[in-house]
């Protein structure tokens, strides 16, 4: 979610903090045909997440943006998201909204809505082939339609700057190493 992000907005400027805390480190495993507990281990990994920056200046992201981003391990609240993702702009908000993953890169959200700021009133934007699905896309489920599109990519190299490569995740990496500076479990 955080290199989807930031693939859309632009990348966070160096000054940019991240905030790691580990609330849960007990966590319970289950076997999946008793639903029972079989075991409890330890985690190092954080399970929230807030980091704050800028995000560069462009023709449609302000001088000086501000970037918050937060999540936490676990189930949504009950009635909440499991993701909502709002960009605030100077005329408006956009608004996507996931009711049961927080990977927008493996499907689409449940809504996309336009709040404008001069009317009132918030648009919900129809999702489907408007985001250019092709024939043979559209015949499968919806995570495999990204994962095609990349296999695709991969086998049309005019294709592939599109999508991550090597160094780019190199520098995703290294952010993120950045970013979660000193934080031991």
């Amino acid at each position: 979610m955080f290199d989807l992000v930031q693939s859309v907005l632009g990348e966070l400027t160096p000054e940019s903090r991240g905030h790691f805390q580990l609330q849960r480190p007990n966590v319970p495993i289950r076997d999946r045909t008793t639903n029972t507990i079989v075991e409890t281990i330890k985690s190092t990994v954080p399970d929230l997440v807030v980091v704050t920056g800028r995000l560069p200046e462009s023709g449609y992201v302000a001088k000086d943006a501000t970037f918050l981003a937060r999540q936490r391990k676990g189930q949504p609240f009950p009635g909440e998201p499991a993701l909502s993702w709002t960009i605030v702009g100077e005329k408006g908000e956009i608004r996507l909204v996931s009711q049961t993953s927080t990977s927008l890169s493996i499907g689409i959200p449940d809504s996309f809505e336009v709040y404008d700021y001069e009317t009132g009133k918030v648009e919900n934007v129809e999702i489907g082939s408007e985001l250019g699905w092709k024939a043979w896309q559209e015949a499968i489920s919806l995570p495999s339609r990204n994962v095609g599109a990349l296999y695709e990519a991969f086998a049309d190299p005019a294709k592939e700057s599109r999508y991550a490569t090597f160094e780019s995740a190199t520098k995703r990496h290294e952010q993120l190493e950045r970013l979660l500076g000193d934080w031991q479990a």
